[in-house]
């Protein structure tokens, strides 16, 4: 499984990475996949990926998925909108392709959000490889390594692309919100602040968390630094480091990956323990032990409208960086 989608009533939608669609009905899963989902490339890294409901689903029954899918030099982050109809998908349509097309099937990205804006937000992984050597991030005519928001209201173009992009009228692609970006799995918005929190997951040395304040953009055309820095560090054309990073946004934690140390691959943002004590941000990781000891476990149970109350036991990094800690807003 990649994500999951909380639908009104309770069912909940599952991608699997193979493939295949699938709905959790009353607590079981229906042994039957959703028909109707588009082909997907599921090599290395690829597959079928995200899924999100619209934000009036309840009204018109539209989902987005995002995927890897093949093309004649390689394989691509797609986003497909759908009609889910309980049992199949009808009215399947591509609204977005990733160019270009990459051979190695890593860092797809994929993570889809709608904003508060009511914007549609989507990642997009660099195409993979050691140290990005054909230097997408940071190229603004490739999608790849990028941070993207569209408007996907109008049915006939797919989406459009709003008027306050920072690259609307400049040169590279009008879609393109931030770039510099590795490989980013999770992002979130802070629902009281807007705040946007993204987890980059590292290469060979450095995970790191970057975060861009509502109030100053919601990071507009910010460069969060990769292939020149990995986490807070330079690295070196290759795959090693050399030194603390002078370019671009710096993350507000980040922390070495090896050897045995977690990938930042999901957010939780805008909690605070139970003693009352200010919690800079809140970190969940894949589940390998790291070599940090967290500073403390915490249960989250969040209750929300669109399917049942989760419980999630997260892993808990304060940041002791002063730089980083100023950086964020206050409240936490």
């Amino acid at each position: 499984p990649w994500a999951l989608a909380f639908l009104p009533g309770g069912d909940i939608l599952v991608t699997e990475r193979p493939g295949r669609l699938r709905v959790i009905r009353n607590d079981r899963l229906d042994p039957r996949p959703v028909r109707g989902v588009p082909e997907v490339v599921a090599r290395n890294q690829g597959g079928l990926l995200d899924v999100i409901t619209h934000p009036r689903f309840a009204e018109n029954r539209l989902i987005y998925l995002s995927y890897a899918a093949e093309g004649r030099d390689g394989a691509g982050t797609h986003v497909a909108r759908a009609r889910f109809e309980g049992d199949r998908l009808t009215g399947l349509r591509v609204i977005f392709a990733a160019m270009p097309r990459t051979s190695g099937g890593l860092h797809f990205g994929s993570r889809m959000v709608f904003g508060p804006d009511g914007m549609l937000w989507l990642s997009t992984g660099d195409g993979g490889c050691c140290a990005d050597f054909h230097d997408q991030a940071r190229n603004l005519i490739s999608v790849l390594g990028k941070l993207l928001r569209i408007n996907p209201r109008r049915k006939q173009e797919g989406y459009v692309i709003p008027p306050d992009n920072p690259l609307v009228g400049a040169a590279g692609q009008p879609e393109i919100y931030a770039w510099g970006l590795r490989n980013p799995w999770r992002f979130s918005f802070d629902r009281d602040t807007g705040d946007l929190y993204i987890g980059d997951v590292g290469q060979n040395a450095v995970e790191e968390v970057d975060v861009a304040a509502a109030t100053a953009g919601g990071g507009a055309g910010l460069n969060y630094g990769w292939r020149a820095c990995e986490g807070d560090q330079m690295t070196n054309g290759t795959c090693g480091n050399a030194g603390p990073c002078t370019v671009g946004e710096l993350p507000v934690v980040a922390y070495p990956n090896f050897p045995r140390a977690p990938d930042v691959r999901g957010l939780a943002v805008s909690f605070k323990l139970a003693d009352g004590a200010r919690t800079d941000i809140v970190a969940q990781s894949a589940p390998r032990f790291p070599v940090k000891t967290p500073d403390a476990f915490i249960e989250l149970v969040e209750a929300s409208k669109r399917g049942p109350a989760m419980a999630l036991k997260l892993p808990l990094f304060l940041l002791r960086n002063p730089r980083a800690a100023s950086a964020l807003p206050g409240g936490y």
